[in-house]
């Protein structure tokens, strides 16, 4: 996979990506589902928006990890991940 910025990922229509770079996706892997987008005017700026954590379920796809309690977080437009899809 190849590293990208949040934005740039975002704004090719990924919806679940893996933070950090270089970082390789495996079964049970931690993931994050892009959950909102960032209100502009309303969050900080260089937010790109809201995650949960996720991990794939075989048969159910991308689902919310047991440990994730909320609340969602908000993660920096410009961090380094790679998109899963």
């Amino acid at each position: 996979m190849k590293a990208t910025t949040l934005r740039a990922a975002l704004a090719a229509g990924a919806s679940v990506i893996l933070r950090g770079h270089g970082r390789a996706y495996s079964p049970g892997a931690t993931a994050f589902r892009l959950a909102a987008r960032a209100e502009r005017g309303v969050d900080p700026p260089g937010l790109a928006g809201y995650f949960v954590a996720v991990v794939w379920r075989d048969g159910e796809g991308w689902k919310p990890t047991t440990s994730f309690r909320g609340p969602w977080p908000g993660l920096n437009e410009d961090e380094l991940v790679s998109v899963v899809e």
